[in-house]
């Protein structure tokens, strides 16, 4: 998988290592901000198949955003957390 990600390696790991904590430790995952690349890169690598992945920005219109992994099953409140 790394071969498709030239030069993002160690992000691409960093988010494989995300979703494994997700996913196996059934936490909830909250990334640092992410400019429009990186997110995009997320989408790619982890996909929706077994993880939400809710963003948020802060303002309506910031490119940057963290992202929260968080597995299928789990209720996610987003108004509760106030992200």
């Amino acid at each position: 998988m790394l071969e498709h990600f030239k030069g993002d390696e160690a992000f691409v790991k960093k988010i494989l290592d995300c979703r494994y904590q997700a996913l196996n430790h059934q936490r909830m995952i909250l990334t640092a901000f992410l400019n429009p690349h990186e997110q995009n890169i997320v989408y790619k690598v982890i996909g929706t198949q077994d993880l939400q992945i809710h963003c948020q920005g802060g303002f309506k219109m910031l490119r940057i955003k963290d992202l929260l992994f968080v597995q299928i099953f789990m209720k996610f409140y987003q108004k509760i957390l106030k992200l």
